[in-house]
């Protein structure tokens, strides 16, 4: 009882140092939306090039092939797609890497939102970063291993043309 009550006494006259003003928010505060933050896992590069800029144009081209994770849905052909119209964009002094991260985020929709969105603020600073977290998450080994089971045991039926079996 003397040991806790000596604690008290000592944590009393040693207050906590002030914490910075980031940390000290009302409860109120979190479930009012933050205006100008970047919600997603990617950190922003700056670009030096003065006359970089992403037209609407290529932001719809991207952003009509979206990619939600869905059984349908081919990341295959998503990623060769995004790739394509990525490679018509050439700026310079602006690497590939870059006009890539910008607009990849365009280019989902669903689950595969809300996994970028759900990634740690700044996480992610250059594309190579993103294609190692995204290809395994929506392309898992374990997929890519079923696959490749079932073209290994195709096999083509008597009396059935290839295109049919």
């Amino acid at each position: 009882m003397n040991q806790a009550t000596n604690m008290v006494e000592e944590r009393d006259q040693n207050p906590l140092p002030p914490q910075p003003q980031q940390q000290l928010r009302a409860l109120r505060d979190y479930f009012q939306p933050v205006v100008n933050d970047n919600y997603l896992g990617i950190y922003w590069q700056a670009i030096n090039a003065n006359d970089f800029e992403l037209k609407l144009v290529l932001i719809n081209m991207i952003h009509q092939d979206q990619y939600g994770c869905l059984s349908h849905e081919d990341l295959n052909i998503h990623l060769a797609m995004f790739f394509e119209v990525c490679d018509t964009v050439k700026m310079n002094e602006v690497d590939q890497g870059l006009i890539r991260i910008r607009l990849f985020p365009f280019s989902l929709r669903d689950k595969a939102r809300g996994w970028l969105q759900s990634l740690q603020l700044g996480s992610i600073s250059i594309w190579e970063e993103l294609a190692q977290k995204f290809y395994p998450k929506f392309f898992p080994p374990l997929k890519s291993s079923q696959l490749k089971g079932e073209i290994a045991q195709f096999r083509q039926l008597d009396f059935k043309s290839l295109y049919e079996s």
